[in-house]
């Protein structure tokens, strides 16, 4: 038996011996919030002690032995079962609920249909591997995280106040599963959606606007075309191979921009929004140049392995701290560098044959192998010759 005390909560651990279930049995009744470890224990004795448990709101669960629960306390409010890796089902969910973790509940088939009664707000059920379905969500669901769930096939009926829906393909995984069967969603609450995660699904359209969206991530996608989103402060569409265009006019408030891997992708909007503060747009193999003039307050551009840019904008924003062109193949020299730049990585960039003098920026970090015809650097009144 171990028990330990934090933050008004008791980590205990139930180890299939009769001291610690009858402390546990003993003490259950007095508990509002109880982290339990459960080794290899008959089933008898786990709903024994928890039938005492009425007074619980907080409850976590770990066991890898664990395949069914008894019935919960009726006052719970949060519920992580999260790593249980042999339970095949949940009990009926009490109507007090408010938040449902059972992520990498890898033998977990389904939840129960009294999730739609309950007063979840999030429910994160990502990385179940079995988990082929979803049952009707409650009315007062806000967060749905279902990511690497590669069994599943459809999402039921959205709710309207919906704000975060995350399906997205986690690429830290050692093996990369994604919701490449999910072709379509469900109709979405276009009237609060905040942040929208698809990344490496097969999704192909989207709602032709999305009003209140402040973070898109569509990445490695069929998608061609955006929606209309005016309130939207990041944008992420690395690696979408179909998208052929931006729109022409990208959201005024719009802080961060990923195009990577776009290689379909010929050209930028003439006109970014002013508050722009990081553009990369690496492997745009496409695109051959950029926006005359970039916003005045862009802190990080990356645009390494576009092989079809032939020169940066001039000149480049006052503010720039990272300015990454590596194997930017066609480009010959760069601009005069503002005095913030921090980074500088031309490597590889074949065709340069002059850098602009280093003594005028800050520079820590720089990157300049593979650089061939480039034969010196300036930096104040020295000239170092590279061999």
């Amino acid at each position: 038996m171990r028990v330990s005390w934090k933050d008004h909560s008791i980590d205990f651990t139930l180890d299939g011996s009769f001291s610690a279930a009858s402390w546990l049995h003993k003490s259950i009744a007095s508990m509002q919030q109880l982290c339990l470890v459960i080794g290899d224990l008959p089933s008898t004795m786990l709903l024994d002690v928890m039938a005492g448990g009425r007074n619980l709101t907080c409850l976590r669960i770990y066991s890898c032995h664990i395949e069914l629960l008894p019935p919960l306390p009726p006052k719970l409010e949060q519920l992580d079962v999260s790593g249980c890796s042999n339970l095949r089902a949940l009990p009926t969910l009490p109507r007090t609920l408010r938040q449902l973790t059972c992520e990498c509940c890898d033998a977990l088939e389904a939840l129960p249909s009294s999730l739609s009664c309950t007063a979840v707000l999030v429910l994160n059920c990502s990385c179940c591997s079995r988990l082929k379905s979803l049952p009707q969500l409650p009315p007062s669901l806000v967060e749905l995280h279902a990511q690497v769930c590669e069994g599943l096939l459809q999402l039921p009926a959205l709710p309207d106040g919906l704000k975060q829906l995350n399906v997205w393909h986690c690429s830290a995984l050692t093996e990369a599963y994604s919701l490449t069967r999910v072709s379509r969603l469900p109709k979405l609450p276009t009237q609060s959606l905040k942040r929208l995660f698809i990344h490496k699904t097969a999704i192909r359209e989207l709602p032709g606007s999305l009003p209140t969206l402040e973070a898109l991530q569509c990445g490695a996608t069929p998608i061609q075309r955006l929606p209309a989103m005016p309130s939207c402060l990041r944008l992420d569409l690395c690696g979408s191979e179909e998208l052929l265009q931006l729109p022409g006019q990208l959201p005024a408030g719009l802080h961060h921009l990923v195009s990577r891997g776009c290689s379909a992708l010929e050209q930028l909007p003439e006109q970014l929004p002013a508050g722009l503060l990081t553009l990369y747009c690496s492997g745009c193999e496409a695109l051959d140049q950029l926006p005359e003039e970039l916003p005045l307050g862009l802190v990080s551009l990356d645009c390494s392995g576009c092989s079809g840019l032939e020169e940066l904008p001039d000149p480049l924003p006052p503010k720039l701290e990272r300015l990454l062109v590596g194997h930017c193949t066609e480009l010959e020299q760069l601009p005069e560098l503002p005095s913030a730049l921090l980074m500088l990585d031309v490597e590889g960039c074949s065709s340069l044959q002059e850098l602009p003098d280093l003594s005028q920026c800050l520079v820590e970090h720089f990157w300049l192998q593979g650089c061939e015809l480039l034969r010196e650097i300036r930096v104040g009144g020295r000239t170092l010759h590279l061999e």
